[in-house]
């Protein structure tokens, strides 16, 4: 079993090398935040299409909770994270994780059933894997196996949770603990994405096949799905199957998302928003906006 699965490493790994991802330092910080204002101006008032579903506005799709669909660690859930982490730091944990670790990744492009909706081009592909590369070397690197595809209707709008998301993770992942399995598809119920956490995975046939990643097909690099069409749900999803919180867990709390170079947010944001700072917060959390990994939604 792969170390940082087996141990929920990553949560001291962003410490004690800087992994955060930071958007701002990725793309072009001038562009992000025209973007960002763009964006903010129009999300209130103009209708927002997600897959065969219409909603009022961008906001209200994503007061509905639909960007990021992945299960929060419960508190003793986090309490034996910690605990696992102490005694991987006492064991010399650090010195044995110098090496650029590889991670095996295996691509499940779900078409309908007709093989006529869905799906993303070669070089979607190859970009959305430089997303993640660059996100997270040189620390780590995704290593692309194999790529398959794969025509279900029932699988190409299977939801977290769902029986069809059972049935298809069961058929198709590939690996062992260490793989990482992306599955793109157009989820009914109009998540952006979502991925299972590092704890109780092991290779144990039930709990190995729901391990993994999924996401919406046009949220890779030159998708349809925009603002969300970059790779970088790809990234925010991945972080989690690694052993992320959301950069707001805690919100302005000192312990925050339990990361300490992760600079402090009450809540979630896109991009760099013009004007997200301390002024625009209550008097109690004083934290300024960052773009940080959890920004990328």
């Amino acid at each position: 079993m792969l170390l940082f699965q087996q141990l929920t490493v990553l949560l001291v790994l962003t410490a004690a090398f800087g992994l955060t991802v930071n958007a701002c330092d990725d793309h072009n910080h001038d562009h992000a935040n025209g973007l960002s204002t763009e964006i903010h101006g129009r999300q209130t008032r103009e209708v927002f299409r997600v897959g065969k579903r219409e909603y009022a506005s961008r906001m209200e799709w994503v007061a509905e909770g639909k960007r990021c669909t992945s299960a929060v660690l419960t508190p003793t859930e986090e309490r034996q994270v910690a605990q696992r982490l102490r005694r991987f730091e006492d064991n010399g944990g650090r010195r044995r994780l110098q090496a650029t670790i590889t991670i095996p990744t295996y691509i499940h492009v779900i078409r309908d059933g007709t093989g006529t909706a869905g799906g993303m081009t070669a070089q979607q592909i190859l970009n959305q894997m430089d997303v993640l590369n660059a996100s997270f070397g040189p620390e780590f690197k995704f290593d692309l196996v194999n790529i398959d595809e794969s025509n279900d209707s029932a699988w190409f709008v299977a939801s977290v949770n769902s029986a069809a998301q059972t049935a298809m993770k069961v058929e198709l992942r590939q690996g062992d603990t260490n793989a990482l399995n992306l599955y793109f598809n157009e989820p009914d119920d109009s998540s952006l994405g979502w991925a299972t956490l590092p704890l109780g995975v092991s290779n144990n046939a039930a709990t190995l096949a729901n391990d993994g990643v999924v996401l919406r097909y046009d949220s890779v690099p030159g998708g349809s799905f925009f603002p969300y069409n970059e790779g970088d749900t790809a990234v925010h999803e991945t972080g989690h199957w690694m052993g992320l919180s959301h950069t707001f867990t805690g919100g302005c709390s000192v312990e925050n998302d339990g990361v300490a170079d992760t600079p402090a947010e009450e809540t979630p944001a896109f991009g760099c928003p013009v004007g997200r700072d301390v002024r625009t917060f209550s008097i109690r959390s004083m934290c300024p906006c960052t773009r940080t990994w959890n920004s990328f939604l």
